[in-house]
């Protein structure tokens, strides 16, 4: 306004002269105003949003931290499953190892009972439980042959082997036949007359024999132990 007025008394107070010089500055600051509002939108927001993005970055490590600590848990769960799985199976194995030891220590402790006063020599009784000691870890091994000093009958033998297979089982492949081949192997002077499905149908069939009268008493003693 000042300007405009110095401008009028210059133009000797010329109206015209005076509100062109008015707007003309107010034109001037208008433009100068918008300058400088545009000024601020771009430094001030840059201030401004420091803080915001300091935030928004703590978040973010906060969340980076917390899913890198569930993804341990699960990790550390994961593992603690599997070594409990592997614990477990290598427990179940060793169970199963003793209980087919003990097995195995019945099998040989009938055998020496059983067989002492009938076979040769010890030393013919020792080869008789390394024969089936063998039998015990493959059920197809083929026996050798046992001397015997005195003389049993096929039904006495054919029960010795029965009790001893019942003990391994016939669902781990110890088979009526299977037990029919290898008394026929182990004996083969006293089977000598007899074929092994013979053998396999009078004795090693599905009844049981523990009732059989004809069953020696040390036999039934075993079979119910």
């Amino acid at each position: 306004m000042f300007v405009a007025l110095k401008i009028g008394a210059d133009f000797h107070q010329d109206s015209l002269a005076k509100w062109t010089a008015f707007l003309l500055c107010n034109l001037l600051l208008w433009l100068l105003y918008i300058m400088f509002q545009s000024v601020l939108v771009d430094l001030l927001p840059k201030k401004w949003n420091k803080q915001p993005l300091l935030l928004q970055h703590i978040i973010e490590e906060d969340a980076s931290v917390e899913t890198a600590n569930v993804t341990s848990n699960a990790s550390m769960g994961h593992e603690n499953s599997s070594l409990q799985y592997a614990q477990r199976c290598k427990e179940y194995d060793q169970e199963q190892e003793l209980q087919r030891q003990m097995m195995i220590a019945a099998i040989m402790d009938y055998t020496r009972h059983t067989m002492s006063p009938f076979v040769y020599d010890n030393e013919e009784l020792e080869k008789l439980c390394d024969e089936i000691q063998k039998w015990t870890e493959d059920y197809m091994y083929k026996p050798a042959p046992i001397r015997l000093k005195q003389k049993l009958t096929t039904t006495d033998l054919r029960h010795f082997v029965w009790n001893i297979g019942e003990r391994l089982g016939s669902k781990n492949n110890y088979s009526g036949q299977v037990r029919a081949d290898f008394i026929k192997s182990m004996f083969p002077n006293i089977f000598m007359d007899m074929n092994v499905p013979q053998t396999y149908t009078d004795q090693f069939g599905e009844k049981s024999y523990s009732t059989n009268p004809e069953i020696p008493n040390w036999v039934v003693a075993f079979a119910v132990s």
